[in-house]
């Protein structure tokens, strides 16, 4: 089917509300930045270099960024690989009342994807849309309804990609418990090829404390990867001003590659309720480069004034 074509130029970008009758591409006349919605996924392009496809349908247990792109359009994330297979590239989730939302079994909770309610491509080139997505038991009663927004976009200044991740998770009923592992979080599973071979550093030039192994648990208000085999790549993760909670990184270099955005719900579970709902924010930056510890803190410092 082809798809339609909506074009606005508005003070306040484009704004849609839609309904999935086609794949509406969605633009702005001053920018090449256009949001495709497609049946399964939605696709973010600048002047057709892909920057992101986000999977929001047939996902059995969680919707997830399934690919993500540095400027030179390199993708850095590999999705559900024969050893974790409910590893799925850059994904979120955490423990509720000890049903874990991370694991895919039939124990594990799921992510349900209602809508994609707003899509905007604004005239500063950043692409917006929003889900709405409801967190249910393994009995399949809800538990929460979580608001995700993603923002992205490509910065020729910086020669970088961009990319906020803000989830906000409601819960239903009473309080709920938010716990899980050292690792459960907004998490991310390298490529095959940027394994093994690249290093971590971060905002404190921390080591780390040890939890097993080689994985550490670092805080930090960012934490950066970068690796040099098919090609040159940096993917920092940064914690918002806006945070409530400071951001406890986990690390792992071998047998494969990870970086996750932790909050130590395994030494402390966090309690939400609906007037106390966890709001987190996220900044994900990549360049086609291994920057220095100097080079990141200086445009952390700018964007979280941004922020």
């Amino acid at each position: 089917m082809k798809p339609y074509r909506f074009q606005f130029c508005h003070a306040m970008g484009l704004v849609a509300w839609f309904i999935f009758l086609a794949s509406p591409v969605f633009s702005d006349s001053n920018n090449d930045l256009k949001i495709t919605i497609q049946q399964n996924s939605i696709h973010v392009n600048s002047a057709e270099r892909p920057l992101l496809e986000y999977k929001y349908a047939d996902a059995p247990f969680k919707p997830y960024i399934k690919q993500l792109f540095t400027p030179n359009g390199n993708n850095i994330l590999r999705d559900a690989p024969h050893d974790h297979l409910h590893h799925h590239a850059l994904m979120f989730a955490v423990s509720l009342n000890d049903i874990s939302f991370w694991e895919e079994s039939e124990n594990a909770g799921k992510q349900e994807h209602q809508s994609v309610r707003q899509v905007s491509v604004s005239q500063n080139s950043v692409a917006t849309f929003q889900e709405t997505l409801v967190w249910k038991s393994r009995e399949n009663e809800i538990w929460a309804d979580e608001l995700r927004t993603i923002q992205i976009e490509h910065l020729p200044k910086h020669k970088a990609t961009r990319l906020q991740w803000t989830t906000s998770l409601v819960p239903r009923e009473g309080p709920i418990k938010v716990g899980g592992s050292h690792y459960y979080g907004l998490g991310m599973r390298f490529i095959e090829s940027m394994d093994n071979i690249g290093s971590f550093i971060n905002s404190e030039s921390a080591d780390g404390a040890i939890f097993r192994g080689e994985e550490r648990l670092i805080d930090a208000n960012w934490c950066a990867y970068s690796s040099n085999s098919d090609f040159p790549v940096t993917v920092c993760v940064m914690n918002s001003p806006q945070n409530k909670q400071p951001a406890t990184w986990f690390t792992m270099p071998t047998p494969f590659s990870y970086l996750s955005a932790t909050l130590r719900y395994h030494e402390k579970p966090i309690e939400i309720t609906q007037n106390s709902p966890l709001k987190l924010r996220y900044t994900v930056g990549l360049w086609d480069e291994i920057k220095a510890k100097n080079e990141i803190e200086n445009i952390y410092q700018e964007w979280s004034q941004q922020d």
